[in-house]
């Protein structure tokens, strides 16, 4: 569990994304990204669109209002 979207897309194999109280599962979305991961990894084109996918997740789920 965690709050930064870059830490999430970095080790996990999978991102859940849930909504504001009552906590619940609003979007689960693999991260097909290769390992073992290293830094260069997140200089990638698709850890950025990732990012970006979690974060629009989120503002959807008005997580981040």
């Amino acid at each position: 569990i965690t709050h930064s979207i870059p830490e999430a897309v970095f080790l996990a194999d999978q991102v859940i994304v849930m909504s504001p109280r009552p906590g619940r599962i609003v979007h689960r979305m693999p991260i097909p990204l290769p390992r073992p991961r290293t830094l260069h990894s997140m200089a990638m084109p698709e850890f950025a669109r990732l990012a970006e996918e979690v974060r629009g997740q989120l503002q959807a789920s008005g997580a981040l209002d």
